[in-house]
């Protein structure tokens, strides 16, 4: 996660939000056998007039348009359409009310490759909202890397333990790229100059780790920072 100079939001990369989703999902898969416990607290919320807690430590917000987010998108995210924004009452959408502000949840907002989030990032930022995080990259890189079944059509918004269990297996094998988009585009063009580097030419569902494995690991080595450093992954 990093906060740049000129951006009043924090950024989060998509390797930093898929640990945080695959933890989640192990979290759930354990309190399975304690759910009892869980619906005594949500009760004991209810009676005493507090609102339940959010059950998730984060929610993504799909800000394209509805059409765009019924074709794919990542998968728990909810839509958002940045749209919305300008509106002068009804703005947010019940999740952002939910998760506004909460000490140990964070609010993740996407587009297709940072053209719209950007400036939607701030303007949450700037209305109070002081847990917001833009994803890195956006759905592009999403598509690119990893594709179904974390970019999904799927709108039930829950992980299951078999598509956690998949994208585990995906994250095992598979290096992302610097995500800012200057960065992931230095990135590409580094990998496209490696022998038998398979470059995907349907960025959509159809990659599979395997297309996307062949020289990542000296594609990622030749890039370099302007001061010389091997260039990391942001954390």
């Amino acid at each position: 996660m990093q906060v740049r100079n000129d951006e009043v939001y924090r950024r989060i990369s998509l390797a930093d939000l898929l640990q945080l989703m695959l933890a989640h999902a192990e979290d759930v898969e354990a309190a399975e056998c304690d759910n009892q416990n869980i619906e005594k607290e949500q009760e004991t919320a209810e009676m005493e007039g507090r609102p339940k807690p959010p059950e998730c430590p984060y929610v993504i917000i799909d800000i394209r348009p509805s059409q765009d987010y019924q074709e794919s998108h990542l998968v728990t995210s909810v839509n958002h359409p940045a749209s919305r924004m300008s509106r002068a009452v009804g703005w947010e959408c019940p999740e952002l009310l939910m998760y506004k502000n909460h000490s140990e949840f964070i609010i993740v907002v996407y587009d297709d490759a940072e053209d719209v989030a950007p400036e939607v990032a701030a303007t949450l930022q700037h209305r109070g909202y002081s847990n917001i995080f833009m994803l890195s990259g956006g759905l592009r890189i999403a598509k690119d890397k990893f594709g179904f079944p974390l970019v999904t059509d799927d709108t039930s918004r829950i992980l299951t333990q078999d598509a956690a269990k998949e994208i585990a297996q995906q994250v095992s094998v598979t290096v992302i790229p610097p995500l800012s988009m200057a960065d992931a585009s230095d990135w590409w063009e580094a990998a496209s100059r490696i022998p038998n580097y398979v470059a995907p030419t349907d960025p959509a569902m159809t990659t599979t780790p395997s297309t996307i494995n062949t020289g990542r690991q000296t594609a990622r080595s030749q890039l370099k920072s302007r001061d010389g450093q091997t260039v990391r992954p942001w954390r």
